[in-house]
């Protein structure tokens, strides 16, 4: 009798092409099916609805880069794109889906309407590739829900008066959470409170000091250990005297499925007092009556750490988004350093073969792209490293009496060429200022504002940039007459998920993280930055700093 695989490998062409079909119709996930070379051969209903195309528009054939113009020019925001920038944006993004690195086969996107799309990609030489498309915005948002009740749970841990350990359900109990006041009650070491720690590794530290006698520490503790092992599965109220004279009131409550949460309450003064009031009946019943609220109010929060403790597992997986989040940054960065570094190279290699042959002009014109390349490189790197410095807690505020319109004036003469060159016109209303503030910070901030406005602004615009002090504060301030920005992209303006840069409006090079590193350069020295911005009109950013320098 035929099995199921022989009927499917019997049946016509055309019917397993209409099986394939239905089964990916049926499924939850958006899946396209490409050529070699880029041509569309088949997609479901899903794809089409996730990115608002029509039977028409994802008919089979349809290059890649054509659907991907029709979905930018979807975007609210295409409006602000010139032909050119929108080629270079399609360009830019068929890159990211068709690449063969590992971080192009799996990667995250944005779509312009807020979701969040997971992207996959299967590739068989020869055949072409599949990419399936699943919405994961509800697990984004599950995701920063379960951060911030995990911070909620850490601070509230360590605001309490009570030792809390949380332990998994092991044959060897682990350490799964743990506050300081429970190392602190014990004499623990720091390094024994990280999760991972077996209760064998505590018992084995108090048998080394001495807890359970002369012995072998390691035999100590694991004698010790299977005497009270029985007690791991079931609840238990006790007090322990430890080696330093401490009387802790122990509870430890099991957690079906997980583990255990014990407290540590440090009883010593109510054990004294209770011995001292032993023969003093109505002394006695206070003490009772302490300890019977002291033990509902320690029922309220095992209750609570219950509630938050099987979130814990979940909590994990927050590393994943900022491995993702590093791998997106990383990948931004080799695309923007390649292009001032190709044309150095290339321009270069024309000097080198055919400058004997060329025009005064014609090399002028290519060392002023050699050193425009150079100029945004090296401005990128510089970005970069600043960046970095303030990512990694190895910032180090270097404070003086700083002229800040002096600095303010270096700064614009840095951009003066390329202003001249559009025909920009920089309207200087720096006034004297003399601030305890941070010399190469406050140059960091104006080089990247400016820059931004010699960038965005067309021929024939004007640049405003003003310093002026205000009362306990100075004001920094670039307003130009650029091309602007909606409100949509100014909401996102200073994060990591805006980094996708843009060429000026005579095709600069962009930087990506330079306002990043204005961001975190003002807010290091204790002050804000603001923007104002309406495309086609301009945009102006506003730098407020204190005068005597940031609080200590």
């Amino acid at each position: 009798m035929p099995t199921n695989a022989d009927q499917f490998a019997d049946m016509p062409d055309a019917a397993r092409l209409a099986l394939f079909e239905s089964v990916v119709e049926a499924i939850d996930q958006a899946v396209v099916v490409w050529s070699d070379d880029n041509l569309l051969i088949f997609c479901n209903k899903r794809f089409r609805d996730m990115w608002g195309y029509s039977d028409e528009d994802a008919a089979p054939g349809v290059a890649a880069r054509d659907l991907l113009r029709n979905y930018l020019r979807q975007n609210p925001s295409a409006e602000k794109y010139t032909d050119a920038q929108l080629e270079n944006e399609i360009e830019l993004r068929f890159a990211i889906v068709t690449e063969s690195d590992e971080v192009a086969k799996s990667t995250q996107f944005s779509h312009y309407d807020g979701r969040q799309l997971l992207i996959r990609r299967f590739e068989k030489p020869g055949l072409g590739r599949v990419s399936t498309y699943s919405d994961i915005t509800p697990l984004k948002e599950t995701e920063n829900q379960l951060v911030k009740k995990t911070d909620i749970l850490r601070s509230t841990l360590d605001a309490m008066d009570q030792g809390v350990a949380i332990w998994s359900d092991e044959d060897d109990e682990i350490l799964e959470l743990c506050n300081n006041r429970f190392l602190e009650l014990w004499g623990y070491p720091e390094e024994l409170g990280k999760p991972g720690t077996t209760a064998m590794q505590f018992l084995t530290y108090d048998a080394e000091r001495g807890e359970f006698g002369a012995g072998d520490p390691q035999k100590l503790a694991r004698k010790y250990l299977d005497r009270v092992r029985d007690f791991f599965d079931r609840e238990t109220d006790d007090l322990h005297t430890t080696v330093d004279g401490k009387t802790l009131y122990i509870r430890r409550r099991v957690i079906e499925g997980f583990g255990s949460v014990s407290t540590f309450t440090d009883v010593s003064n109510l054990k004294k007092t209770e011995d001292d009031l032993r023969d003093s009946q109505a002394q006695l019943k206070y003490q009772i009556e302490l300890l019977q609220n002291r033990e509902a109010e320690l029922e309220k929060q095992r209750s609570y750490l219950e509630n938050l403790t099987v979130e814990l597992d979940q909590a994990r997986n927050v590393s994943v988004k900022m491995n993702q989040e590093k791998d997106r940054l990383f990948s931004i960065l080799a695309h923007d350093l390649l292009g001032p570094f190709n044309a150095i190279i290339g321009f270069s290699s024309l000097l080198k073969l055919r400058a004997e042959h060329l025009d005064p002009p014609k090399i002028v014109e290519a060392a002023d792209a050699i050193n425009e390349s150079a100029t945004g490189l090296h401005q990128l790197l510089a970005n970069l490293l600043e960046w970095s410095r303030t990512q990694m807690d190895g910032v180090v505020v270097d404070l003086s009496q700083v002229a800040v319109h002096e600095i303010a004036a270096e700064v614009q003469e840095l951009f003066r060429a390329s202003a001249n060159q559009k025909n920009i016109t920089i309207v200087d209303d720096i006034q004297t200022v003399t601030a305890t503030t941070d010399s190469n910070m406050i140059a960091a901030v104006l080089r990247n504002l400016l820059s931004n406005a010699v960038k965005f602004t067309p021929e024939g615009g004007t640049i405003a940039l003003s310093a002026a002090l205000d009362g306990r504060d100075f004001i920094l301030g670039v307003t130009d007459t650029g091309i602007g920005m909606p409100p949509d992209q100014l909401e996102k303006l200073f994060s990591l998920e805006n980094l996708n840069t843009l060429n000026g409006t005579l095709g600069e090079i962009g930087t990506g993280l330079g306002l990043q590193v204005c961001k975190d350069f003002v807010e290091t020295l204790g002050g804000t930055i603001s923007i104002d911005s309406k495309p086609a009109e301009g945009t102006s950013f506003r730098v407020v700093l204190p005068v005597a320098g940031p609080d200590k």
